[in-house]
């Protein structure tokens, strides 16, 4: 046994009996890889080459008005285009773009966008889901899920923004 900070003796699996080793062969949903094993793998692909990995979940942040939304905009049309962003090479793909706040406005972006890159707002790859889910509640989370599924499915889905879409939650804690 170890002694614990608040110096209370920390356990040992064996008082656990939900540690205990299983007899089935399921894998290990978290493995622990040995540092070598780690470093090994293979490098991330990325959906914009150093910017936006493939299978990741990346946060944009700034401040109210910094321009948050035109920036994920414009990612999201580089990649539904299949064309650089920045510079960047781009991995085409379909994007879902969740407007869960300001959709008025985020229409209006959208329009200016299309008008600016001279494209067709219907040849372009982009599905958007103009509500507002509750992401802590289980039902929400697989509704929308199976609506990105059913549309076709995604490369990509851009949550706008996190924190309507997680009411009462706090995403600068663990709560």
């Amino acid at each position: 046994e170890f002694d614990a900070i608040a110096d209370e003796p920390v356990g040992v699996a064996g008082e656990f009996p939900d540690l205990a080793p299983t007899d089935d062969a399921a894998p290990m949903r978290f493995p622990v890889l040995t540092a070598s094993e780690f470093a090994n793998k293979p490098a991330p692909s990325w959906i914009i080459k150093h910017v936006l990995p493939d299978a990741e979940l990346v946060v944009l942040y700034g401040a109210s008005g910094s321009g948050k939304t035109f920036m994920a905009l414009d990612m999201a049309g580089c990649i539904a285009r299949g064309l650089p962003w920045r510079g960047k090479k781009t991995k085409q793909g379909r994007v879902v773009y969740i407007a869960a706040e300001g959709a008025g406005g985020f229409r209006n972006r959208m329009q200016a966008d299309a008008q600016h890159n001279e494209v067709d707002l219907a040849d372009l790859n982009i599905g958007v889901i103009n509500a507002a889910p509750n992401f802590l509640e289980k039902i929400d989370a697989l509704d929308v899920a199976r609506s990105i599924k059913a549309s076709g499915g995604a490369d990509v889905v851009v949550v706008d923004t996190f924190a309507q879409v997680m009411p009462g939650g706090n995403e600068n804690a663990g709560e």
